[in-house]
């Protein structure tokens, strides 16, 4: 198979081929833009939430959720038991 295909690619040697690796560039103005655009968006449903957690003694934790939700599926994707 490998005679019709056109032979098979050689490998690089460890060291033949030692070109640093470029990390993609992050274009910080198109990632404000769209959080400030998402934020537009939703601002009518975080602003009548956070009336909610303010006035109701019940759901006081509502302004905790914010700093906690980034961090707890990260925490169970890399199987901490004893996270929550």
């Amino acid at each position: 198979m490998a005679s019709v295909a056109g032979g098979v690619p050689r490998r690089s040697s460890p060291g033949e081929n030692d070109t640093p690796a470029v990390s993609p560039k992050i274009h910080w103005a198109a990632v404000a833009w769209f959080g400030l655009l998402l934020i537009a968006g939703s601002f009518s449903i975080l602003k009548r939430l956070a009336l909610q957690w303010t006035n109701d003694g019940d759901m006081g934790h509502g302004f905790s959720f914010p700093w906690w939700a980034p961090i707890l599926p990260g925490s169970a994707a890399r199987g901490c038991s004893n996270c929550a």
